[in-house]
């Protein structure tokens, strides 16, 4: 394919956004999406995210420019995404409560305080209560030693847990190349969703009390990410919501074995989402960190 008119290429950004709200691609994602499938379509092996446009031409760096251009036009303000590094739920003394990590912070090996106290050094240098939303100063005053370190030992296992989701969205998407396969890309979609949508909303629902809401997106990024792996694979996922039934699918294409626990944390009755019967903090709690978990084995497991 070659575009040459700018009539021509505006009829195919509403094709390909179209084609990418019929997908569920967030707002967000859909410029890298766009670039990649155009690119697919015209051959073009050196896409670039960077590109500036020039009227006029419809080809190269120029091409991705323009794209990016007519989805900041289309979208505006739509496009920005929460900026927090990760985002995830935690129980202090019984309630829960929204952590969210800064794109900027690193949190070192050394500042996993694994002998109390929680030492004055290692809160100088980051203290992971600064991250948790809405801690009142009369609670954070009186939290022992022991409930800093979990906080802090929590902060470092979400942020260990990124790292692997990050590799594997570079892998299957960033690096994505131009003649990947339909599964593949639809693979992609998948994981980008359960790491950098359900497992966000799986976490701000948890907090927010919306326990069976929580619960359901916990039970779709887990979902999401085995059908990835039978994806890559080259098999199609049966369409269903019993993690078991994937499970056993995925391992018979060489997954290794997801913990039980955790699939047995995450898996619910779909009509979570609408009545909440049987849903609580606790158990919304461990859904989502069960669906990290399954989602960060995946990860590893797709490269």
């Amino acid at each position: 394919m070659h575009i040459t008119t700018e009539a021509q290429f505006l009829a195919l950004m509403e094709e390909v956004d179209q084609s990418l709200k019929d997908d569920r691609i967030p707002i967000p994602s859909r410029p890298l999406y766009a670039v990649l499938h155009v690119a697919r379509l015209t051959k073009n092996e050196n896409w670039t995210l960077s590109g500036k446009a020039v009227a006029g031409v419809y080809e190269g760096a120029s091409l991705d420019g323009h794209i990016i251009h007519w989805f900041t036009t289309r979208y505006g303000d739509r496009l920005k995404v929460d900026r927090s590094r990760g985002i995830f739920p935690i129980l202090i003394r019984g309630d829960l409560y929204l952590v969210r990590l800064p794109e900027e912070v690193t949190l070192q090996a050394d500042q996993i305080v694994q002998a109390y106290p929680f030492t004055a050094r290692a809160a100088a240098r980051c203290d992971p209560l600064d991250f948790v939303v809405g801690l009142a100063a009369g609670l954070r005053k009186v939290l022992t030693d022991q409930e800093r370190n979990y906080i802090s030992e929590a902060c470092v296992e979400a942020l260990e847990q990124l790292e692997e989701w990050l590799k594997a969205w570079e892998m299957i998407a960033g690096r994505m190349p131009v003649a990947a396969s339909e599964a593949a890309r639809r693979a992609n979609g998948w994981f980008a969703d359960a790491t950098h949508l359900d497992l966000r909303l799986s976490a701000t629902l948890a907090a927010e009390g919306e326990y069976g809401l929580s619960r359901w997106h916990s039970l779709q990024a887990s979902e999401k990410a085995i059908k990835t792996f039978i994806c890559h694979r080259g098999r199609e996922p049966s369409k269903i919501h019993d993690l078991n039934r994937l499970h056993l699918e995925a391992l018979a294409l060489g997954l290794q074995p997801l913990e039980q626990v955790d699939i047995d944390m995450v898996q619910c009755a779909p009509a979570v989402r609408y009545t909440g019967v049987g849903s609580n903090h606790i158990n919304a709690y461990n859904a989502s960190w069960a669906a990290r978990s399954i989602c960060t084995c995946i990860a590893i497991q797709l490269p």
